[in-house]
């Protein structure tokens, strides 16, 4: 599943766990703690873990187990740890399906 992140509250302090996604192609929903690699405008990505994905008209509403490094508004997106800055442009994503064979299953 890829699209474009349109809006996030990042930070531990007063961030969110939900982010918004638009733009969604092969979307499925992956179980809890599937990863979610974020590349953002400027090549610097982001790992976060899904909890529930939830497909809506726009594209899907996806709850992290915590809230992301980054704030997404306006087109801009703000890192809210090391190195702080602000860039121009929404961050993509790309979830993967994970298989992994554990013994005795």
């Amino acid at each position: 599943m890829t699209g474009r992140i349109a809006a996030a509250s990042g930070g531990l302090n007063g961030g969110s766990a939900t982010i918004g996604v638009e733009g969604i192609q092969n979307a499925y929903t992956p179980p809890p703690g599937t990863p979610i690699l974020v590349t953002h405008a400027d090549g610097a990505f982001s790992l976060l873990k899904t909890v529930a994905v939830k497909q809506t008209a726009a594209g899907a509403e996806i709850t992290l187990e915590e809230p992301p490094d980054f704030t997404v508004a306006g087109g801009k997106t703000e890192f809210k740890y090391y190195p702080v800055r602000t860039i121009d442009g929404q961050p993509s994503l790309e979830i993967v399906p994970v298989v992994s064979w554990a013994a005795g299953l």
